[in-house]
């Protein structure tokens, strides 16, 4: 029975109580080990499947290589309890889950395979994805989806061993959280002072309950004896021991008792039980759970132990199979290892056949009592028998192993394996396990002398720009460009690396890097000369005759078809990095714009086609050509939704939305701007969410909608993993966005995080003491924040003078330039407003 936790129970009864009214709750459940943690959640999860509640749980498992295995092992383990269930009520789950689910994503076959099998469906994949935030949001999307239709609880233990790829997903499914029926408990042992769990940190700042098990008191002990004893006979001078020496701990306690049994000093008699206080004052032993469970491994049998060590080289789960690749011994021994473990509680069994350690510490001391060599031997024989069983196994469980054992001796095998198992986690987005595979292989290939291939080292380029190490990537970049010789591996590299330094914006740089890979792909680099403005004009005329009369879309060679898509993706990051030197390339955003358009025509129906009637329906709109701007934005959204990309029908309902707004009409773009974000906010790619989401919050809080701004605000932050804490670190995107965060986070309170927000975007903008749109735009940020804090004086007129000096007159500002002068103008206002009789003359002329 659970003995003395009516309060704690209670507690999570009542988060339970909020739920399940579909009011998402959050508890952390923390305390040393062996307080009742685990046994606190399952008395809960127990009441709570009796009234017919999902229940998913997972044990997060250290040293584990796969990518989102805490997410994998959750959603399996959720399948292998439907697979229990009888025939018809399987049938009945299926059909439930199937039109609850908007979407199956396809990174789930990969993720969690037995319950994409259980749902029998055909995953929906949709285009490709761009990186690593959206599969991240599109699998905390699916996990809410599951969850949403039914009261649910999920128990995630073991915090400090949550891989880095399930801890984004649940970061993102917390945000979900108050919009489902879900109680989400997370349980950990005090984190170290090396350790973190953002998970935890984001649980907290949401507003999580924290419970703690108490240790318990003499009478609970009391109780606790008696229970685990079956008699209310129990010596008094046991219970005192028990009481000094448990310290309160229930698991403690139980250890303690199992050890005098064992010993031989607490035995059973017709009375009652009795003790041999002699025996119980000489008995040694330790006042932690853990060192009382080496006591248990030391009483193993030779056989069990040196067995066991043996299966600890899997890892934290092995299987009888896997023991008697690894030992070497008869099947018939091996049962009675494992009964003799299991007994001993050292290990435990699971539905499937499979065993696991009952803790990690166990499962180190077993391991290190074999040599290095043992260890690097059974890895060999591990690795071995999984590539005999190649397509049945992880290819991340077989890149483990062979790097465990080969590393130093087959260097072909390593650097061949590990890169297979770098490649799938990067599909996968696992950042973090892809480059250590893709390391491991590059090391491997060194050691060897072997021909280490530039896709290897692009690859992890890509990885590295992804985890934002922008120095280590373009050292792989170029050390790929050196083995390339194809021209457009060239050009795709060098895009690449325009792209990490349009990340660090470092625009010279990135710039420099697409003339070098319009170079490589032998096409001229779109430059402001005569020659190129009219090669673009002559484009524009081509697509825009071809598309008004229907004809000649999708016309391109199938040999030619890759570079194309290549040359347009260059052409769409010149357009970015145009875009933000406004100031000097804007031909070459008109460029840009015009080729894509041609090129997509070319191409077909495909997303450069779409973004580029996009781009062209804009620029009809601003031009009053209402009719051919609705032609081109309704001829985009049937190329969006033949091509089934989520990601560019979203972009054209947004741009239909900002063409609304631009044309003053802001009360009709509002809802699509939300039916946009809210609708395929979960699979846009990090830039197009934010910069939608922050266009949204600058039109809410322009209308003076500040509350409805603020969690949108919120999300934003949250997206990008940014809170804005540290001035001087945080996501690339930021000091793009700070002015506009800015001017939203002041205006609903939020002073602090609104200087940072700010700081970034000037530390930006002051790289370039030429670029005078963004000067402008910053003046009028700095203008509008300061108004708000009610700053009216010196720090405002100094805003002004550098304005005067760095920044455009409005006449020759580009239209997304002119809400800083409406800034500017509210903040001179707002010093009018304040001044003394005798100023405002020279106020008013100012203002």
């Amino acid at each position: 029975p659970l003995i003395g936790r009516a309060d704690e129970l209670a507690d999570l009864a009542a988060l339970w109580s909020e739920a399940s009214r579909g009011v998402g709750q959050i508890a952390v459940v923390e305390g040393r080990a062996g307080i009742g943690k685990t046994r606190l959640v399952d008395e809960l999860l127990g009441r709570l499947a009796v009234t017919g509640a999902r229940i998913l749980s997972v044990e997060c498992v250290s040293e584990s290589d796969r990518p989102y295995a805490a997410l994998g092992d959750l959603l399996d383990g959720y399948a292998a309890r439907l697979r229990r269930l009888p025939q018809h009520h399987q049938e009945h789950e299926r059909r439930r889950y199937r039109e609850a689910l908007t979407e199956i994503p396809a990174q789930l076959v990969a993720v969690a395979p037995s319950l994409a099998a259980w749902l029998g469906t055909r995953p929906q994949g949709g285009a490709a994805l761009d990186e690593s935030e959206q599969c991240h949001e599109i699998l905390a999307a699916f996990v809410a989806d599951l969850l949403s239709r039914h009261p649910a609880a999920i128990h995630i233990d073991g915090l400090h061993a949550l891989d880095s790829g399930s801890e984004q997903v649940f970061r993102r499914l917390l945000r979900r959280l108050p919009r489902l029926p879900l109680l989400l408990v997370l349980s950990h042992r005090p984190l170290g002072s090396d350790q973190r769990s953002v998970l935890l940190e984001h649980a907290r700042d949401l507003g999580a309950a924290r419970i703690e098990p108490r240790p318990l008191t003499p009478a609970e002990l009391r109780e606790l004896v008696v229970a685990f004893l079956g008699s209310e006979r129990v010596p008094s001078d046991l219970v005192d021991a028990l009481i000094r020496r448990g310290e309160g701990t229930p698991l403690l306690v139980r250890e303690y008792l199992l050890s005098l049994l064992e010993s031989g000093a607490l035995y059973p008699t017709w009375i009652g039980w009795s003790v041999d206080l002699s025996a119980l004052r000489r008995l040694d032993l330790p006042r932690d759970v853990l060192a009382l469970g080496m006591l248990r491994i030391d009483a193993l049998s030779d056989v069990a132990r040196r067995a066991l060590a043996h299966a600890a080289v899997w890892g934290e789960r092995f299987t009888l199979d896997g023991l008697e690749v690894v030992t070497g011994r008869k099947r018939r021994i091996l049962v009675d290892v494992i009964a003799e473990g299991m007994q001993a509680h050292i290990i435990e069994g699971e539905h499937g056949g499979a065993l696991h350690f009952t803790h990690d510490r166990f499962r180190h001391v077993l391991l290190n009592e074999l040599d290095r060599e043992d260890q690097r031997r059974c890895h060999r024989a591990v690795a071995d028998w999984l590539a005999a069983r190649e397509g049945e196994v992880s290819i991340y469980e077989l890149a483990r192993h062979t790097l465990a054992g080969y590393r130093g001796i087959d260097h072909q095998r390593v650097y061949q394996t590990c890169a297979e198992a770098g490649e799938a986690a990067v599909r996968a987005f696992a950042d973090h396990e892809a480059l250590a595979f893709l390391t491991a292989a590059l090391e491997a290939g060194r050691a060897g002398r072997l021909a280490i291939g530039g896709d290897l080292l692009e690859r992890l380029g890509e990885v590295s720009a992804r985890l934002g190490r922008m120095t280590d990537a373009l050292q792989h970049f170029g050390a790929a460009l050196e083995r390339h010789d194809n021209p457009l591996a060239r050009a795709r590299v060098w895009n690449a690396i325009a792209d990490a330094h349009l990340q660090a914006t470092d625009l010279e740089a990135a710039h420099g890097a697409l003339f070098s890979a319009f170079e490589s792909l032998g096409v001229p680099y779109p430059r402001a000369s005569p020659r190129e403005l009219l090669r673009s004009l002559w484009m524009l005329g081509v697509a825009l005759f071809l598309i008004m009369i229907g004809r000649g879309g999708g016309r391109a060679p199938a040999g030619e078809r890759e570079r194309i898509q290549l040359h347009g993706a260059l052409l769409g990051t010149l357009a970015n990095v145009a875009y933000l030197e406004y100031h000097r390339r804007q031909v070459e955003l008109f460029h840009s714009a015009v080729r894509r358009l041609y090129l997509g025509h070319l191409l077909g129906d495909s997303a450069l086609y779409a973004r580029g009637l996009v781009t062209q329906s804009m620029v009809f709109s601003v031009a009053r050509m209402r009719g051919l701007s609705d032609a081109f934005i309704d001829r985009a959204e049937a190329v969006a939704t033949a091509i089934r990309s989520p990601n560019e029908i979203a972009h054209v309902a947004f741009t239909r939305a900002l063409m609304l707004d631009f044309a003053g009409d802001a009360r009709a773009a509002e809802p699509l701007y939300w039916a946009t974000l809210e609708r395929y906010g979960d699979g846009l790619p990090a830039w197009d969410y934010t910069t939608q989401a922050s266009t949204l919050i600058f039109h809410l809080v322009a209308r003076g909608h500040c509350r409805q701004a603020e969690p949108l605000i919120q999300e934003v932050l949250a997206r990008l993993g940014d809170d804005l804490s540290d001035p001087a670190h945080g996501h690339p995107l930021m000091p793009l966005l700070g002015g506009v965060l800015a001017s939203a986070l002041v205006t609903v309170g939020r002073n602090d995080q609104a200087n940072i927000a700010l700081g970034r975007f000037i530390g930006l903008v002051e790289r370039s003491s030429t670029d005078r749109i963004n000067w402008t735009m910053c003046s009028g940020f700095r203008a509008y924040v300061l108004t708000e804090r009610g700053e009216l004086g010196a720090a405002l007129d100094g805003v002004f003078a550098t304005f005067e000096q760095r920044g455009l007159p409005p006449a020759k500002a580009p239209p997304h330039a002119s809400i800083a002068y409406t800034f500017m103008a509210l903040a001179r206002l707002g010093q009018w407003l304040a001044c003394e009789p005798h100023e405002r003359p020279l106020r008013a002329q100012l203002l």
